[in-house]
């Protein structure tokens, strides 16, 4: 079978479902259109329409055209690179439009090509009757605090850790950053309004010292990875290992502020999803300082756009304290945003927990993440 019949069955067979069509379509405005340009020889365009999206295999005028490979457009339909990915890959073109044109079809194209549904107003129903800022004791709540974690998609647990413990972790982390280098491959770098070029993010702790390679296997944060109930395991020298953010004042260049994602936005979901992600909280957070924001319940859907104002999301902005620990699914929608104070200084120790298939497929030392390094002054892109 050739490339050319297979992504032609490929589409035939989007178009059969008259349903799916008009629920990828359904927050595009009428008379947008995305053409794909997959390789030398085939176009489809992708139109909305009154009841939904209409797919034709066409060059018809498109105010979005992207030109791929055929490998690529594989990559895409596999879900082994997101549109996301394949852009920071530099492997697809935006011949005609720009990133926010790409962007109000990425929702769209999770429904089409894989039937995630776009996220809903009444997806939120289920939470009415609970209380979303709610803390929960690790020792003593477990139950409740499984089934806010599966019904929201985060949770916060109140003094998991010590203060020695945390300050223990603080001197090594500030340890670290002072032998990290922009260069090694293992950082993550950002300057502020004033030029100062500050590490970001450290990468595999686990490799420096035994504090950090023991972390993950803490009884605690078993615990903690046990409330997903998905059988998820500890991702090891993989995906980032464990790993500190660390939130700064007044960033204007590189990946520190973060806008509205998943974790799974760079691609491979089949694999990462539905992984934990479990923050140790070394310094406050509120939003003077740095803090995460949560849509909850957005575990189950695709990316949709966030108006981060709108007061009827059920939109949670989380404050804790250093020993704190919080755990979110890598498919919740979530921000982190600049902090509002003018000496933000926000760390936090981050372990993945994964499904067996992650970690079979996943080489060691290697993460979706590594395609953000595309230069090599460690001042990574932001689309955004």
């Amino acid at each position: 079978m050739t490339q050319h019949s297979h992504f032609h069955d490929f589409h035939e067979q989007l178009t059969r479902d008259n349903s799916l069509l008009a629920a990828a379509g359904q927050q595009l405005q009428p008379g947008q259109a995305l053409c794909w340009q997959i390789g030398d020889s085939e176009s489809y365009v992708y139109e909305r329409i009154k009841n939904g999206l209409k797919i034709i295999a066409s060059k018809s005028p498109a105010d979005l055209i992207i030109k791929i490979s055929p490998s690529n457009f594989q990559h895409l339909i596999n879900e082994e690179l997101s549109l996301f990915g394949l852009i920071y890959a530099n492997k697809l073109e935006i011949v005609k439009g720009d990133f926010t044109l790409l962007n109000h079809w990425y929702s769209a194209i999770q429904q089409l090509f894989y039937g995630r549904p776009i996220w809903r107003q009444d997806m939120a129903t289920p939470l009415a009757a609970m209380d979303l800022n709610q803390s929960f004791d690790l020792r003593r709540d477990r139950q409740s605090a499984s089934h806010f974690l599966q019904t929201c998609g985060f949770v916060h647990l109140k003094q998991v850790f010590s203060a020695d413990e945390i300050a223990n972790f603080t001197a090594l982390v500030n340890d670290q950053v002072g032998k990290a280098t922009v260069d090694d491959q293992q950082s993550w770098w950002a300057k502020n309004t004033h030029g100062d070029t500050l590490c970001c993010r450290l990468t595999y702790l686990n490799q420096k010292h035994a504090i950090f390679r023991s972390l993950a296997t803490d009884p605690r944060m078993l615990a903690i990875a046990a409330l997903a109930d998905q059988q998820l395991l500890p991702a090891g020298n993989r995906m980032d290992g464990i790993n500190c953010v660390m939130k700064h004042s007044n960033i204007v260049e590189g990946i520190s502020d973060l806008a509205w994602h998943k974790d799974c936005d760079l691609g491979g979901h089949h694999l990462i999803c539905p992984g934990l992600i479990v923050g140790v909280q070394l310094d406050r957070a509120d939003a003077e300082n740095g803090q995460l924001h949560f849509l909850a319940g957005s575990q189950h859907s695709s990316n949709t756009h966030i108006d981060g104002n709108d007061p009827d999301l059920p939109l949670v902005a989380v404050e804790t304290e250093p020993g704190d620990v919080t755990a979110h699914f890598c498919h919740v929608s979530h921000e982190a945003p600049a902090p509002k104070g003018e000496h933000a200084q926000r760390n936090v120790l981050y372990a993945g927990f994964y499904q067996q298939k992650l970690l079979d497929a996943i080489p060691e030392e290697m993460s979706y993440n590594d395609v953000l390094f595309t230069q090599g002054d460690g001042l990574l892109n932001n689309l955004t």
